[in-house]
């Protein structure tokens, strides 16, 4: 079996998966509000699922070497079916104190169930795609767009139609038959086992990754600029309700932005991947674009926005597109630093991604929890705005700061170019002088000779 074709089979796999993450967020929120939950609470609880993914990311990006890879992924698999059918019974509990506590909980397996799926499979893809990462990428999250924009939709529709608890049930039916279609073939592949055992004493070490200030520079503009997709979260439940919007409303709008992301992939793949553009510029771009799609699902009354569904249908359609121009091209970027880090060791393909995966969800638990809070103490669509300021300044300050770096690294290079320029020069003085007292004596021992 060709290896595009196993490519394609485990992209498939984390698109649906990737439903997973977002297929909580027109449910649970309006399901705990109806209990009497905060906003605040209910962004804790959404927040959990990203604390354990990005500590199993982090881990399996170190040690993914030494699993079977194939394993890692099926018992994820089942993990997310088992936590999903609990999930559904959380309605059949009274106290609201158990419900709390098993929501928590449940939340803590779902992150490192689908930490083992999805960062196991990204990891393949440097490894069988070396030269064309960029662009394997950008495909893998226009698939998982597309995952992500069917969530909230199918969630929505099932949470209005058939109730909380059956919603959680057929998920997870669709969750095993994917397992039941896919694996025969992914095995079948012979691309299943493709990384290479390396000995424990070739370990990327994560605390030399985050002391490195490139990596940190880059990694908090990625932060910074994916968390506009989070802090919408926990109010964007009750804020298009206040648009007198329905639960499927909610799917729609909130699947619209993944939509987006998804056909945004095609204008990454076809043009901007091929023109070679510099990532710093994609990502001061692609964060402007989320700041400003923050101003339109506010919005406030100073922009002088209309304050309608339609107004905020456009800011998830502009948050969507925003993604795609930092997102794919972030595991290459981790590659290339932790190149400048370590030199040439193997390893890179399993820790980029586990680094990837964890940034990803430390975003997500951030986001969550900051965006429950600015709802709850400045109202939604204020406290979107003030995360727009705040992303605004940062984006001018690693503008600048990658702008200082290259102009430094100009300078070194001159002045090293100009030191080699001159003990180029001295050597060849001196090669000079040699010859010239060799050719002298030379001519002393001939005129001797003669005489």
């Amino acid at each position: 079996m060709h290896k595009d074709l196993f490519f394609w089979l485990i992209t498939f796999l984390c698109t649906i998966d990737y439903t997973n993450s977002v297929y909580l967020v027109p449910i649970l929120p309006d399901f705990l509000l109806r209990k009497g939950v905060s906003l605040s609470i209910i962004g804790v609880i959404l927040s959990l699922y990203q604390l354990t993914n990005m500590i199993a990311c982090l881990y399996l990006g170190k040690y993914l070497v030494y699993y079977s890879k194939l394993s890692i992924i099926l018992l994820g698999q089942f993990l997310l079916i088992f936590t999903n059918i609990l999930m559904g019974f959380l309605n059949y509990l009274e106290n609201i104190d158990l419900i709390l506590i098993f929501a928590s909980f449940l939340r803590l397996a779902q992150g490192i169930s689908l930490a083992m799926v999805t960062s196991t499979i990204y990891s393949y893809v440097p490894i069988l795609y070396p030269e064309d990462l960029d662009n394997k990428y950008a495909f893998m999250e226009m698939c998982s767009g597309l995952g992500l924009a069917l969530g909230p939709v199918i969630a929505g529709f099932l949470y209005e139609y058939t109730g909380y608890t059956l919603s959680f049930i057929l998920i997870s039916i669709v969750y095993l038959l994917t397992i039941i279609g896919v694996f025969p073939f992914i095995v079948k592949s012979g691309f299943s086992e493709v990384s290479r055992k390396v000995e424990a004493k070739k370990y990327l070490e994560i605390t030399r990754i985050f002391k490195n200030k490139d990596f940190i520079l880059t990694l908090l503009v990625f932060l910074m600029s994916l968390m506009s997709y989070c802090v919408i979260q926990p109010g964007f439940s009750d804020h298009i309700h206040f648009y007198k919007g329905t639960d499927e409303t909610v799917g729609l709008i909130f699947g619209l932005g993944d939509l987006c992301y998804a056909l945004t992939g095609f204008l990454m793949m076809s043009i901007i991947i091929r023109l070679k553009i510099r990532h710093k510029y994609l990502f001061i771009f692609g964060g402007t674009l989320s700041l400003i799609s923050l101003l339109f699902i506010g919005p406030e009354k100073w922009t002088y926005l209309p304050e309608s569904l339609i107004t905020v249908s456009i800011g998830m359609a502009i948050l969507g597109c925003s993604q795609m121009f930092y997102v794919p091209i972030i595991i290459s970027e981790f590659m290339d630093i932790l190149k400048d880090i370590f030199g040439e060791v193997e390893g890179f393909e399993e820790m980029s991604s586990g680094l990837f995966m964890a940034s990803v969800s430390g975003t997500q638990l951030i986001g969550g929890i900051l965006g429950g809070v600015l709802s709850d103490f400045l109202g939604f669509d204020r406290g979107m705005t003030v995360y727009a300021m705040f992303l605004a300044g940062y984006l001018i300050i690693y503008g600048i700061s990658k702008k200082s770096k290259e102009i430094l690294d100009e300078k070194l290079n001159e002045m090293l170019m100009e030191n080699t320029s001159e003990n180029s020069k001295e050597k060849t003085k001196e090669k000079t002088k040699e010859k010239t007292k060799e050719n002298e004596v030379l001519l002393e021992n001939v005129e001797l000779g003669d005489y």
